[in-house]
């Protein structure tokens, strides 16, 4: 394809012409396509590069109708996803990546940008959750003293983590020595039979968290300060919200390149940096990387020339990278009761553990605590797998997930109306492998981990600019109390576009007064280029 392709909302690109840039924006998943439109807004010449063919990051809607089967293709793209004849066909929308805008009320910066577009969001009413045992659907006084013991014991570990003064605090303490510890107020009140139900539904927090509770540092809990609350979610999915987004910067001027994976990132001194891809060479004075974490732990040592400064490279190592999956089981008619809307499936055989690397499927399952949505007005079960299980899930096939975790579900969840046919099996089903995936290598960052050197101040490390703020960094990893989120990726967003456009600034100023600096710089072809040493090396 061309070095410079433009791109539609519906991630349909076409050829353009070249020309000159005052940023490169790398990644075109949230943090990146926000800081390239924030540019573009204040008249910045702006390159978006994108290694897949479609936009988003981990931004993921799924789309399926009717006649969608197995693991049906996206059946109907863009924005006629949406429209009143994409409803009328029964198109179904689900966000296999960022779920949630939380803290809608409470200042998440999301609720604006949906808000701007005119996309509506929905609030989910709140529906009845069930836990269920080993022996089935917990009762519901059981079910409020569980999940009221986890709220106090979090909020326990909280208080005892900003009660130790830096000097005290044991570095190799975790999460789950105190949650788990016999005395933990998350079994205040409960039999010796109850506690490892306690346990097993303590551990649903690997979801959120993205690793064991034995990973994360105690010294640590509760020191972000993030958005909470609300929760609500775009209709039709962030996808959605994705494609108006790159439709604005497109209208604005920006350029998009897809397809385009980098394989190098230099740096030119005062002219700035250079971007090599295996179709081309691109130039400007300022870079915006916005790579997820994962992939600059796998590629950094060969990514960056020079290499980065030795602190952002040995935090980039030690940050933690999570591991979520979700699964989607599509039925022609809901068969669990209509007034449960959240799922928690307790482990079912031995303790409640890590699950880590079991290569039996029914054995990974029954030792995992799952959390299960189910949408009753769409048929559907949406089943979500954190930490080591999550990544381990990713070994087996998706007709084998499929099959395996509706088997095992429709053992555990009880059954509303049950006939003499049984269950019956999805007629629909999708899954997501986001650490197999090279482009993403994971979900996001956890929570900082145990380890005498972690603290929260290695997500500020990672915002850091290098080669003299001509490079810049952004992204959820990136961001110090949103780390995880998509609110983390549009504060990062925000932040870096504000300090490419200080910079451009300071540039036009140093060279009115004849400082150094350069003019415009150009993109060049490959073919331009083959005596560089680094396109010489594709």
């Amino acid at each position: 394809m061309s070095a410079t392709t433009t791109a539609s909302a519906s991630g349909v690109s076409s050829s353009s012409t070249s020309g000159s840039y005052d940023a490169l924006v790398l990644g075109a998943g949230w943090s990146g396509i926000l800081t390239a439109l924030r540019l573009t807004e204040n008249h910045q010449k702006v390159l978006l590069l994108e290694a897949r063919e479609r936009v988003g990051g981990r931004a993921f809607t799924h789309t399926y109708d009717n006649n969608s089967k197995g693991s049906g293709d996206r059946t109907v793209k863009g924005k006629k996803s949406w429209g009143v004849e994409a409803q009328r066909d029964g198109v179904q929308a689900v966000d296999f990546g960022c779920s949630w805008i939380h803290g809608y009320y409470e200042g998440n910066p999301v609720k604006g940008i949906c808000e701007k577009l005119n996309i509506p969001v929905s609030i989910p009413t709140p529906k009845k959750a069930t836990i269920v045992g080993p022996s089935g659907a917990l009762p519901e006084d059981l079910v409020q003293k569980i999940t009221s013991n986890l709220s106090n014991a979090m909020s326990s570990a909280q208080a005892l983590a900003r009660s130790w003064s830096s000097g005290s605090t044991p570095a190799s303490a975790s999460l789950a020595s105190y949650l788990l510890a016999h005395d933990s107020p998350l079994f205040s009140g409960l039999t010796d039979e109850q506690r490892p139900l306690a346990e097993g539904y303590a551990r649903q927090m690997h979801i959120p968290l993205g690793t064991t509770l034995e990973h994360v540092a105690l010294r640590w809990a509760g020191f972000e300060q993030n958005f909470s609350g609300t929760d609500a979610a775009p209709e039709g999915g962030f996808t959605r919200v994705i494609d108006a987004l790159v439709e604005q910067f497109v209208q604005q001027g920006g350029k998009l390149a897809s397809s385009e994976e980098v394989k190098k990132i230099q740096s030119q001194k005062e002219e700035g940096i250079k971007v090599v891809t295996a179709s081309g060479t691109y130039e400007a004075p300022v870079a915006v990387c916005t790579f997820p974490l994962a992939v600059l732990k796998q590629q950094e040592a060969n990514l960056f020339d020079p290499p980065l400064s030795e602190k952002k490279r040995e935090v980039i190592q030690r940050t933690n990278v999570g591991d979520l999956n979700k699964v989607m089981l599509v039925y022609e008619s809901a068969w669990w009761p209509k007034d449960v809307g959240t799922f928690t499936i307790l482990p079912s055989s031995g303790s409640s553990s890590t699950a880590q690397g079991s290569a039996d499927l029914p054995a990974l399952l029954a030792k995992t605590t799952l959390m299960v949505g189910a949408d009753t007005e769409h048929s559907r079960l949406l089943v979500m797998i954190g930490a080591s299980a999550g990544r381990d899930l990713e070994s087996f096939t998706r007709p084998q997930v499929a099959d395996a975790l509706h088997a095992y579900l429709a053992e555990r969840i009880p059954v509303a109306g049950k006939g003499e046919t049984g269950v019956q099996s999805p007629s629909h089903n999708f899954m997501t492998r986001w650490s197999k995936h090279a482009l993403t290598g994971g979900a996001t960052t956890t929570p900082v981990v145990v380890g005498e050197e972690n603290s929260p101040l290695d997500f500020v490390e990672l915002s850091k600019p290098e080669y003299s703020s001509h490079l810049l960094f952004a992204g959820e990893h990136t961001d110090l109390h949103h780390r995880g989120s998509v609110a983390g990726a549009v504060v990062s967003a925000e932040r870096e576009a504000a300090r490419a456009l200080a910079f451009l600034e300071k540039r036009k100023v140093n060279q009115k007064h004849g400082g150094g600096g350069g003019g415009g710089v150009k993109e060049r072809r490959k073919e331009e280029v083959v005596s560089d040493d680094a396109a010489a090396k594709m």
